[in-house]
Formats: C-alpha cells, sequence, structure tokens
C-alpha cells in the first residue's frame, strides 16, 4: 500500500481515537454534573423536611395569639363603627377591599377583624362566645398548609371550614385549641361567638 494511503488511514484512525476519547470524557463530566446536582437536591430536600415552613415565621406567645374581645353596651360608642353596615363589628378601620389583601385579616358574616393590630374587637352583650364556645377560627401565617392541619388534628380539634383570610374554622374543646395554639403555624385564635352566627337583622 502506498504510503500517503497508509498515512490517510493513520490519521483516520487518530481522528476517530481523539472523538471517542471526547465522547468517553464528556459523558464522565456529565455523569458527574449530574450526581453533584442529585446530592444537592437531596440535601436541599433534607433541609426542607426538616423545616416545617419555608417562610420566617414569628415567635408569637400562645395566650399573645388570642384576639381580645371585650362587651359592647347598648348605647355606647364604638370604636370603629361600620358606616354602611351598622351590624357588622370590627376593630380596624381599614377598608373591605384593605382587608382582603391582609394575610392577617379576618372576614366574617358580621366582623371584620385584623388579628395583628392588638385592638379588641367589640361585641355586643350577650352575643359574645362563652368560655368554652366549641368553635374557634384559628389564623396561619399565610398559605394554609399540611402541617398546620395536622396539628389541628393531633390537638383533636375538627376543621369546619376555610375562613378568610387563611384561616380555619375549627370545631373542639378550649384545651384542645390551647394546645394547637402553641404552634409556630397559628398567628391567631378567635372563639366563635354567637354574634358571628346570627343573621344580620337579628343584631338590630
Amino acid at each position: 500500500m502506498p504510503a500517503s494511503r497508509r498515512q490517510r488511514f493513520a490519521l483516520l484512525a487518530l481522528v476517530l481515537l481523539c472523538g471517542l476519547l471526547t465522547w468517553q470524557a464528556g459523558e464522565r463530566i456529565a455523569r458527574s454534573r449530574n450526581q453533584r446536582a442529585l446530592e444537592s437536591d437531596l440535601a436541599d430536600t433534607k433541609e426542607a423536611e426538616a423545616s416545617p415552613s419555608a417562610r420566617p415565621v414569628p415567635a408569637i406567645p400562645a395566650a399573645q395569639k388570642w384576639v381580645p374581645v371585650e362587651r359592647w353596651l347598648p348605647g355606647q360608642v364604638r370604636t370603629f363603627p361600620d358606616a354602611k353596615f351598622t351590624n357588622r363589628f370590627r376593630n380596624t378601620s381599614a377598608s373591605l377591599d384593605e382587608l382582603v389583601r391582609n394575610d392577617r385579616a379576618l372576614n366574617l358574616r358580621n366582623a371584620l377583624v385584623d388579628t395583628a393590630n392588638g385592638v379588641p374587637l367589640q361585641l355586643p352583650a350577650g352575643l359574645e362566645a362563652s368560655e368554652e364556645p366549641g368553635a374557634y377560627v384559628v389564623q396561619s401565617h399565610g398559605v394554609l398548609g399540611e402541617t398546620l392541619r395536622r396539628q389541628l388534628r393531633d390537638a383533636g380539634l375538627e376543621i369546619v371550614s376555610y375562613i378568610p383570610n387563611n384561616a380555619y374554622l375549627v370545631r373542639g374543646t378550649r384545651s384542645a385549641m390551647e394546645l394547637a395554639a402553641g404552634s409556630p403555624e397559628v398567628a391567631a385564635v378567635l372563639p366563635f361567638a354567637l354574634a358571628f352566627k346570627l343573621e344580620p337583622q337579628l343584631l338590630d
């Protein structure tokens, strides 16, 4: 075989060998990157599982999570009268539009409550919640999640319905509610008063 032809074959073989070695090296690099990415994902998952909530949750003593309520007597001036609905009780002057966007607001049938401002909610005498009302509104820090639902069930509470914003109406004893209130997932607790259940015209 002429030398020039052998040289061409040798050059071709060398090119193929270089291509094969380059491909194998690329495969090893890709596998190494994938392995590192997988290990990173597993580490992130373990960290997320170790922390029940990704958002920072302020540490609030359980006793401070209960929304203050005070008795309102006929003829007494309300702290926050509702100009549009005279039978709607408030502890805030914020508009309904503002409260709809407030994670710490409760929009009840006969009440608008800011659970973070510390202002007592005035309710008519005889229509407040009793010492053992049997039902409570439990508000979460932000969006409701499975962690809170599990903690409520574990405490012996039954979830009845959703309450805007970020809250559940639950049924159970006061001792069960006090137990659940200790969870960092719970932002506020409001005993469910008779005033929240009545038709507005019955409050005249």
